[in-house]
Parts: C-alpha cells; sequence; structure tokens
C-alpha cells in the first residue's frame, strides 16, 4: 500500500484494521487514480495537472546537486546572476544585493534551509541540513523525495523607493533518490527483498507462529521507491496529505 501512497485506516489502540466501507472504498479510489497518473506520465501523457514548467521534471540520484546557501549570500535569479537591488549612481557598481535570507524569509522563518540547484537555476527547501541527511535521533532515514513548486517564480521586493519585481524562476518539479534508497542493508519498510519472501518469514507455511505485528501494506520492495515518489510527482494534491508545506514548494518526503 505504501507503493500507491496510501495506506489502510489503522486503530493503534486496537492493533485492529477499521471496518469502515467508506474508508476502503476512498482508498481503492485514491489507487486507481494514483495509477492512471503515473501511467500517464510515464507513457508520454505529462502531468495530468501541469504546473506550466518550462521543463520535464527532472530525477537527482543524490542530494548533491543541491547547495546549501548562506543567509546572507546574494539570491539569483532565473539566469544563475546575484540579484542586485542598488547601484552606484556614479560608477554604476553594485552597492545592495538581494539577500537570500530577505528574498526566502517566510521559508527561512519556518525553519528550512535554502539549497541553489545549478541544474536548472532555482532553488529547494528543506529543515534539514542536505536533501540527503543522516539518520535522525530516532533512526529514521530519507531515502527519496519530491518537490513540486506552487509559485510562479515572480516576487516583489521593497528596495526602500518603491517595489521591484524579480524573477527567480519557476523551478520544475523534481524527484530525489538518495543514496540509501539503493542499499540493500538499509533495513525498514522499503528494503525488503520481495513481498512474497516476507510473507512467507511471517506466516510460515508449516503454520509456525505468525509474527502479526508487521503490517505488509507497510513494506515495499527496494525497486518500488522511484514508484513511491512518482506518485507524489503526479499528484496534484488533491489526493493526499502533505508531509509539509512551503510557500514555493509542497514538499513529500519518504523516511
Amino acid at each position: 500500500m505504501m507503493f500507491f501512497g496510501v495506506q489502510w485506516d489503522f486503530d493503534p489502540k486496537k492493533w485492529k484494521w477499521k471496518d469502515d466501507d467508506l474508508v476502503n472504498e476512498r482508498i481503492v479510489e485514491a489507487i486507481e487514480d494514483h495509477i492512471n497518473r503515473v501511467t500517464q506520465f510515464l507513457t508520454g501523457g505529462g502531468l495530468v495537472s501541469d504546473d506550466e514548467s518550462s521543463e520535464k521534471p527532472r530525477l537527482f540520484c543524490s542530494g548533491a546537486p543541491f547547495e546549501k546557501q548562506e543567509p546572507g549570500r546574494a539570491a539569483r535569479d532565473i539566469n544563475g546572476k546575484d540579484m542586485v537591488m542598488a547601484r552606484d549612481d556614479t560608477t554604476g557598481a553594485p552597492t545592495e544585493y538581494l539577500t537570500v535570507d530577505r528574498a526566502f524569509s517566510q521559508q527561512r522563518n519556518g525553519g528550512n534551509n535554502v539549497f541553489w540547484v545549478p541544474a536548472f537555476n532555482g532553488y529547494d527547501f528543506s529543515e534539514t541540513d542536505s536533501m540527503c541527511p543522516p539518520p535522525d535521533s530516532n533512526g529514521r532515514q530519507r531515502v527519496g523525495r519530491t518537490a513540486k513548486p506552487i509559485s510562479s517564480g515572480l516576487f516583489d521586493y521593497w528596495n526602500g523607493e518603491e517595489m521591484v519585481e524579480y524573477n527567480m524562476g519557476k523551478t520544475n518539479r523534481h524527484i530525489i533518490l538518495c543514496p540509501v534508497a539503493f542499499d540493500s542493508s538499509l533495513g525498514g519498510a522499503h528494503s525488503v527483498a520481495s513481498l512474497s519472501e516476507t510473507v512467507g518469514s511471517l506466516y510460515p507455511s508449516n503454520f509456525g507462529s505468525a509474527d502479526t505485528s508487521k503490517a505488509l501494506d507497510r513494506m515495499m520492495t527496494r525497486g518500488s521507491t522511484l514508484y513511491h515518489e512518482l506518485f507524489h510527482l503526479t499528484d496534484d494534491d488533491d489526493t493526499l496529505p502533505h508531509t509539509k508545506a512551503h510557500d514555493k514548494y509542497d514538499e513529500s518526503c519518504m523516511w
């Protein structure tokens, strides 16, 4: 079920599945919708809800292309040029730049770091210090992430005298698969060799004691990590809850 980006409604207090026909019906409808969206995308039909980006979505296999920016560094425009806010009247030399901290104050105030991505001359955001961070305090480690821009890239800035429009560029949707997504020793829900082997180990055919503490719908094979992220990529934000939301991006993470 994680493969489809949805899970059955589960009551952790009783450790029993809820028998709710309406919930189950909605989940099945969501699965059908997600399959249709991914199928359309993979067969060249594009996104159901096009974000009007100038290019196709990108896939990154590590966080290396994402460069963390210091708050005081000059922000860059759609062409990768530092954004000048004021110049010397005589020489024309820049005297003030629009800083990352000021350009993305809302994201920064929300606890996000800002990352410059030369691959598409745009920005991405994350609460972590890197796009593929080390395990957190609970031992969880990010294996995949999908980001979808939700702004035009055009911003207005008050330079002290007038409102100035600048263009950060409308960054295309993209997926990041972190290196651990390819690591068979990671463990966890996404790294089982196959669901058939997992079923055999949890529910032995010799009628031994079944391990009912592990829910099969929360397990995925390593190869399905990409397809899980494709559901986030093609979703138009009306069928899945978001794990995080920012002014410029809706972000869906898989840990």
